[in-house]
């Protein structure tokens, strides 16, 4: 059975075809899923996760990119119910290691701190199935909320010690672009790690 890759994407920004590209060119064979709406981004990743039938599934936004082997590193190191692992950060041309400082966190270590760069995640099956899908009334940290939330139901979250992703930073970012409001967005996070206090 083939691995999934879903692009969740509203409009494409420029960088579309190059994450199509670097899903299509996987060392290991993966099916990718094209989500697009006009909905949210929990909207658009939910409407790929009803048409994904694989073992382990990958959420990749079409800004950011993956290296060729990617899915098969994550998969050979899979460990827990979902996995994290390092990142490359690019801002204008130039590139930054991200490693998280916390391995496997717990709840706890995450309501802390957000060691977890999104795009190098892979979710098992197992944990789509028990914890159901992400939040659709979050327009912004759904992705950490989905975490706390797959932490508190028990389930574990492994690290594969490689580069699982590109993550491109730019000023059209919903999350930190030019003219997102940071007050409101701190609010929105404060109020998640609140609800798993």
């Amino acid at each position: 059975m083939k691995e999934n890759v879903i692009i969740p994407f509203k409009t494409d920004r420029g960088w579309l075809n190059k994450a199509i590209e670097s899903v299509n060119r996987q060392t290991y064979p993966c099916e990718l899923i094209l989500s697009q709406s006009s909905g949210n981004k929990s909207v658009n990743v939910n409407k790929g996760l009803r048409r994904a039938h694989g073992e382990f599934i990958k959420i990749l936004d079409e800004d950011d990119w993956l290296p060729l082997d990617a899915v098969e590193k994550s998969l050979k190191g899979f460990n827990g119910d979902m996995i994290h692992g390092n990142v490359h950060y690019w801002k204008a041309g130039v590139k930054t290691l991200y490693i998280p400082k916390i391995k496997s966190p717990t709840l706890e270590d995450l309501i802390k701190l957000n060691v977890i760069s999104n795009p190098s995640v892979m979710y098992s099956r197992r944990l789509i199935d028990e914890i159901g899908f992400y939040d659709e009334s979050l327009d912004t940290s759904e992705e950490y909320e989905y975490h706390l939330r797959a932490l508190k139901a028990g389930m574990k979250i492994g690290y594969v010690n490689g580069v699982l992703a590109n993550y491109r930073m730019h000023p059209r970012q919903k999350s930190i672009g030019a003219g997102v409001n940071r007050r409101w967005r701190k609010q929105v996070l404060n109020q998640i790690r609140n609800d798993y206090l």
